[in-house]
């Protein structure tokens, strides 16, 4: 299962590492007023529209993100309460062949030993199902701090219209 987890973790991060760079917060500008501002012309006005774009581009690529990391995290949810409902009847099974060992003297060491087989798998469920709990709680703190970010995004995207505008 850790083989499972660690590249779901990686690919998590893929997406949510970039939406932490330059989220900072800043100091708010003054506001500017019209008597001011300097037109500077054509090519300021194609920076603000490539800027704009930018921070629209990456509000939307996180939004598609943050949709995909909460999808996983479901599946991996859904996994583990598979995992765990596949542990507690191998459990239930494991009692049942224990309870047949103690019944027949002749058959009691391989009932026993399919009984112990079966322990040990349920064990091993419950360990996936346990790592993808985890899992999922680590990509579930990427989408959440994602979203957060998004904020930020859409905080500096705001202030690039209102300076952008003027």
């Amino acid at each position: 299962m850790k083989k499972l987890g660690l590249p779901l973790l990686f690919v998590s991060m893929l997406f949510a590492a970039p939406a932490f760079a330059g989220d900072e917060p800043r100091p708010a500008s003054p506001p500017l007023r019209s008597d001011d501002v300097v037109q500077l012309g054509p090519d300021h006005e194609r920076l603000c529209r490539e800027a704009e774009s930018l921070q629209e581009n990456r509000i939307r690529d996180l939004r598609a993100a943050i949709d995909y990391d909460k999808k996983v995290e479901s599946e991996l949810l859904n996994g583990a309460k598979v995992r765990d409902a596949d542990a507690a009847t191998k459990e239930a099974h494991a009692k049942q062949w224990r309870d047949h060992a103690a019944k027949n003297e002749k058959k009691r060491a391989a009932f026993n030993a399919f009984a112990s087989w079966l322990e040990t798998e349920a064990r091993t469920d419950r360990n996936f199902a346990s790592e993808r709990r985890q899992a999922a709680g680590i990509i579930g703190k990427g989408w959440r701090e994602a979203f957060e970010a998004i904020k930020g995004h859409e905080r500096f995207l705001a202030d690039l219209k209102t300076h952008c505008s003027s």
